[in-house]
């Protein structure tokens, strides 16, 4: 990992057998770590302010709760479907590799 931040790499690039430094993308770029911090709060605010009117209107609305954080939360969700895929071919590229490994061990 500090091999990796050191040369400026970024944590969405970094997936290899030597170097794996998934989960920390918040220690390893701070353009994506501001970016997380600012749909965070951005999210919190949106809630509380949902919740606010809703006191005040006398109602109770769950599901407006989830819609107004859900929005602020699009982000974070796009970037995890894009790092389990990316997961699942290295995965998949691992496995053939053993295979193959295997079958070459087996022509021995």
């Amino acid at each position: 990992m500090k091999q990796a931040t050191s040369q400026g790499m970024d944590a969405s690039s970094v997936n290899s057998k030597t170097i794996c430094i998934r989960g920390l993308e918040k220690k390893s770029s701070k353009s994506l770590a501001q970016q997380r911090t600012i749909e965070k709060a951005s999210g919190i605010a949106s809630v509380l302010i949902e919740q606010s009117f809703q006191r005040k209107s006398g109602i109770t609305n769950p599901v407006a709760i989830a819609n107004a954080y859900m929005s602020f939360s699009k982000g974070a969700k796009e970037r995890a479907a894009q790092y389990g895929r990316q997961d699942a071919e290295d995965a998949a590229q691992v496995h053939e590799e053993m295979l193959d490994g295997i079958d070459t061990i087996a022509d021995i």
